[in-house]
């Protein structure tokens, strides 16, 4: 009896667990770090910010990574990517809790600014390729978007490319 529990119980997990893993089919993916980036296909470049990037309301907040990629689905094979049209810029903080938006917000409209996608990570939409070697945002007190309510701009948030080595990726 007890020979039959086990395999039992190991081909329930198996198939628990690949249950969850298959809902994510279909999914809008964001990548963890530049590595998942590079291996998913997605990553376009890699950016850097001085260390005053953001300096607003007596808080500092220091970027360990900064990258744009394509937009980009879980396929069939959670590990492979189904490529859209459009781009996303992640920024992964070194701080734990970031608390991101509390008392300001990056970007100034609500479908450009920047939105949470874990703990210590923002990210935002980008319809087209920037070009140039910097993008910049506004930085607003508080999270309004609404027209009716004064936006109180505290300061810019700029980030800038790596340059592109002689094997053609970003540093």
């Amino acid at each position: 009896m007890k020979y039959l529990i086990l395999p039992l119980f190991c081909t329930l997990y198996l198939v628990g667990c690949h249950g969850c893993l298959s809902t994510l089919k279909g999914k809008i993916g964001a990548s963890n770090d530049i590595s998942e980036s590079q291996k998913r296909g997605v990553f376009i470049r890699r950016y850097y910010a001085h260390d005053d990037f953001l300096l607003v309301l007596n808080h500092q907040i220091t970027i360990k990574d900064a990258w744009l990629e394509k937009h980009w689905r879980y396929a069939n094979d959670i590990e492979k990517s189904e490529i859209e049209d459009g781009y996303q810029l992640i920024i992964n903080f070194e701080e734990e809790d970031v608390s991101y938006p509390t008392n300001f917000t990056i970007g100034v409209d609500a479908d450009k600014s920047f939105r949470p996608c874990g703990v210590s990570s923002i990210m935002t939409d980008i319809e087209e390729l920037p070009q140039g070697d910097s993008i910049e945002w506004f930085v607003q007190k508080n999270n309004y978007f609404s027209d009716s309510q004064p936006r109180d701009t505290i300061g810019k948030a700029i980030l800038f490319t790596y340059p592109i080595s002689h094997k053609g990726t970003a540093y």
